[in-house]
């Protein structure tokens, strides 16, 4: 009779480190190592209110730069670098350093959601001035720039990175 004690004991012990183990085990994943997706921009607060914008944010991105890439470009990417670099006035800026534009492109080629980021070319974040970005921004998210790619139901994620150099974009990736 002691060992059958012994043994009920053991098993309910056992059961009990186990069902708790478990527990804790959930509660440590259900807290996420990172809150985001890769491309994730954010929705600001004050784009919050427009009931289209957020519908067609949450749409999701169909495909991103790297699929999309060789179709999304009016014409093709070297027709989009020409008409850049035709367009940008470098010779009002001097500053050097990576600009990259990461957006999202709805079925009618307009960009809706975008994050800009600023480096220098050592890969450390800066300011560059405000006209040089405005102006690489506004190039760049012409919808006369962007093909609907595929289907009229889904969003597009792109990234632009322009490498400028003396105020010069030297190379635009990808």
């Amino acid at each position: 009779m002691k060992n059958l004690f012994r043994v009920l004991i053991l098993f309910i012990v056992g059961f009990l480190f186990g069902f708790f183990s478990d527990k804790i085990f959930e509660i440590n994943q259900s807290q996420p190592i990172h809150i985001h997706r890769v491309g994730h921009i954010p929705v600001l607060d004050s784009l919050a209110i427009n009931g289209a914008l957020i519908s067609d944010f949450y749409r999701g991105a169909y495909h991103t730069y790297s699929s999309a890439a060789p179709k999304i470009y009016y014409g093709s990417k070297y027709q989009f670098r020409k008409r850049i670099l035709e367009k940008f006035n470098s010779s009002n800026f001097t500053e050097s350093g990576y600009l990259t534009l990461r957006f999202f492109i709805n079925p009618k080629s307009e960009v809706f959601l975008y994050k800009i980021i600023e480096m220098d070319l050592n890969l450390r974040s800066t300011d560059f001035n405000d006209e040089l970005v405005n102006e690489l921004k506004n190039l760049s998210f012409s919808p006369i720039k962007w093909n609907p790619y595929l289907d009229d139901n889904h969003n597009y994620y792109m990234h632009l990175t322009y490498r400028i150099e003396n105020g010069k974009v030297t190379e635009i990736i990808p």
